[in-house]
């Protein structure tokens, strides 16, 4: 069965008699043939808002109304639409991003706001069959916590608008497309993806309801009094700061994008599911540290701050150079601790 999606004339135009029906098709055709609206002025946000007046819109359902309560009630979603304002995304990186996640058919248009200074996209995936409301979010959530999308998109009747050259975007306007199979929504890796994801922040959600337990102290043994370096130094590190220094960039939420990342995509995640002082996850395929396995901040010191020192050494350098409380550093302390005379 052919899936359709609700597109309109204007937004101030809400009839039925407004509102048509057209396949995923008819919206690639008009991205290569895009309705012009260059000879209007667009510099003011009057000029903006009157050229956007005149936009083609779409919505990812076949919802024959943009009634929000509607929508959800009908489902019919076949779309995923990320619009990416936020970064100036090369539309090759994209691609990049998409294949990565096994997503193989998509269509990337420049926006209506898109200038050549500042590149701002959409990007539409199109669903291999429709799906109800609950399903649908869980995808496009999923989409937009990739990228650090609008997250405006996540609205169950948020609109889009179609492509449309404007005085702003005709220099730079392009359109790139994949002609693959289309994204399954219940059995592919991304579908796998996005129920992980709905699941961490459900549980990240559920862990912040908690009473919150006072910071762990790090106590010297009571044998000795020898304290292990590695969890003093993920201790009196922050994540933000040790990031930043290490030359990652702040995505989305607790997303980050790593500093040898071709893609620009925010590929690592800070994450508190099993770690309640977080844990550093990554699915960029150049980070040496995406092996599947939750890393602490010293893992992710050794691999980007001092890459190719050896572990051994990394750890002295820190223990001679961070003072404790005592006035100690870390590695007098110890030693004292050694031989008993703390």
């Amino acid at each position: 069965m052919e899936l359709l999606i609700s597109v309109g004339e204007s937004h101030l135009k809400n009839t039925p008699n407004n509102i048509h029906r057209v396949n995923y098709g008819a919206i690639v055709s008009r991205a290569n043939v895009p309705h012009d609206l260059s000879s209007f002025p667009f510099n003011t946000l009057a000029d903006k808002r009157s050229v956007k007046e005149q936009c083609w819109w779409c919505i990812p359902s076949d919802c024959p109304t943009k009634q929000k309560s509607a929508m959800i009630s009908h489902g019919g979603y076949s779309l995923l639409i990320a619009d990416l304002d936020y970064r100036d995304y090369a539309q090759q990186a994209i691609i990049d991003a998409l294949m990565f996640v096994g997503i193989e058919a998509y269509l990337i248009y420049d926006t209506v706001s898109s200038t050549a200074e500042c590149r701002r996209s959409r990007v539409v995936i199109p669903l291999a069959e429709s799906v109800g409301y609950e399903n649908w979010i869980r995808l496009q959530r999923a989409l937009t916590f990739m990228f650090g999308a609008d997250d405006a998109m996540d609205n169950a009747n948020q609109i889009s608008y179609l492509p449309t050259l404007s005085a702003a975007n005709k220099g730079c306007y392009h359109v790139s497309t994949g002609n693959g199979a289309l994204l399954d929504p219940f059995n592919s890796a991304f579908a796998h993806q996005a129920i992980e994801l709905a699941q961490s922040h459900a549980d990240d959600a559920e862990s912040h309801k908690l009473p919150q337990p006072d910071p762990v102290k790090i106590k010297p043994n009571p044998t000795n009094g020898h304290i292990d370096p590695i969890t003093e130094f993920n201790q009196v590190n922050d994540w933000s700061d040790l990031l930043r220094h290490c030359g990652f960039k702040k995505g989305y939420g607790n997303r980050w994008i790593a500093p040898n990342s071709s893609s620009g995509v925010a590929g690592v995640t800070i994450s508190t599911k099993y770690r309640s002082e977080g844990g550093y996850v990554s699915s960029h395929s150049s980070d040496p540290l995406a092996d599947g396995k939750l890393h602490d901040k010293f893992d992710v010191w050794c691999a980007y701050g001092r890459p190719g020192v050896p572990m051994g050494k990394v750890l002295r350098e820190f223990a001679e150079s961070h003072y404790l409380s005592s006035g100690l550093t870390l590695q007098k302390h110890n030693q004292k601790a050694y031989v008993g005379t703390l």
